[in-house]
């Protein structure tokens, strides 16, 4: 091989070479819609680990945010609330939490925003008591020590529990704990009944067997999980948002398309038995989305928060300018029935 026939093919890799970092970026950038190359953000969102915001969850384990062009990180927290609180302290980017929540923390902070609803369910907050306390339907509930977690969507469902049953909040005893700590305290006897969801519910009626029971309302109230952000990922990064819910909605196709994978791949997340997680994952609405029925809920929420004098604010925020629609317009507008 000639010098010059070595100097011309090494020159031709060279020039191959850079045509192929031009045309074919490496996982490290991506474009937007300007057309301009970027480099990769890197977004810790606190994840909570309740089964309802398991696409999340799908979305890491699949790799869709990679796929989407933005490095995530989840970071798990045992309660929407705790991963809200996370991220109003600075320890996250993004959380994903229950409404309630959010209804009262946005009291508190203006720039707190709603950009999605990642999962809802009518019939996963419940009621669980001891039989030998002397309760065996709903009305024994009167004069009992009855505790949940504070300003959460538990709580709220106690709340509509209670008023679909005609019963006041003054005819009980209510406490407030973490959720962790209310299994173990109906165990211990310290309570009568905890308003909650599982895993604690489990927890707590295997502590006591035979001498627990559950009390459901199907319908009466329906959680919503939510991606929630401040008014940063409005203005100037809601590309980054779009991103996301890009990887999301992937995940909530991965779900309807492959129910039992997705059962298995939360089963193991959790580390719980498979048939634990399918026994309840029917319960779920896996789908992102800005609905109607959330507007409702934020409302009455902040109504029943401000009247119960949870709060000190005597009027709710304006919650259409606490969602941003932007993102979710822009990847799958259908999704939206929020009147705006």
């Amino acid at each position: 091989m000639s010098k010059r026939y070595y100097v011309i093919s090494i020159l031709s890799i060279i020039i191959l070479l850079a045509l192929i970092t031009i045309f074919y970026p490496t996982p490290t950038s991506f474009k937007k819609t300007d057309g301009h190359t970027h480099t990769v953000p890197s977004i810790t969102i606190g994840a909570a680990i309740d089964l309802i915001n398991s696409l999340v969850w799908i979305a890491d384990n699949q790799q869709y945010f990679k796929q989407a062009g933005v490095n995530v990180e989840l970071k798990p927290y045992p309660s929407g609330k705790v991963a809200l609180n996370a991220f109003l302290n600075g320890e996250v980017d993004l959380a994903t939490t229950a409404e309630a929540p959010f209804v009262f923390k946005s009291f508190e902070h203006e720039d707190l925003f709603l950009f999605s609803t990642l999962g809802s369910a009518d019939n996963e907050a419940k009621i669980i008591a001891r039989t030998d306390r002397g309760i065996t339907k709903p009305e024994d509930l009167k004069g009992k020590n009855v505790a949940t977690q504070k300003a959460s969507a538990v709580h709220f469902f106690l709340s509509s529990f209670l008023t679909h049953h005609y019963i006041t909040s003054d005819e009980l005893n209510i406490s407030y704990m973490k959720g962790k700590a209310l299994p173990q305290a109906l165990i211990d006897g310290e309570i009568d009944a905890f308003s909650m969801r599982e895993p604690f519910l489990q927890q707590a009626k295997e502590g006591l067997p035979n001498k627990t029971i559950i009390f459901e309302a199907p319908g009466i109230y329906t959680k919503t999980f939510n991606l929630i952000g401040s008014q940063q990922f409005v203005n100037v990064d809601n590309h980054i948002v779009e991103a996301i819910l890009q990887a999301l909605i992937k995940a909530e196709m991965f779900v309807k398309q492959h129910p039992e994978q997705a059962i298995a791949i939360i089963a193991k997340l959790r580390e719980l038995p498979v048939n634990r997680v399918s026994n309840d994952w029917d319960n779920f609405n896996f789908s992102i989305s800005l609905n109607q029925a959330l507007l409702t809920s934020l409302e009455e929420e902040a109504r029943w928060a401000i009247q119960s004098n949870f709060i000190t604010a005597t009027q709710s925020p304006n919650y259409l300018q606490r969602i941003s629609f932007t993102a979710l317009k822009k990847i799958r507008p259908t999704s939206i029935s929020i009147i705006h």
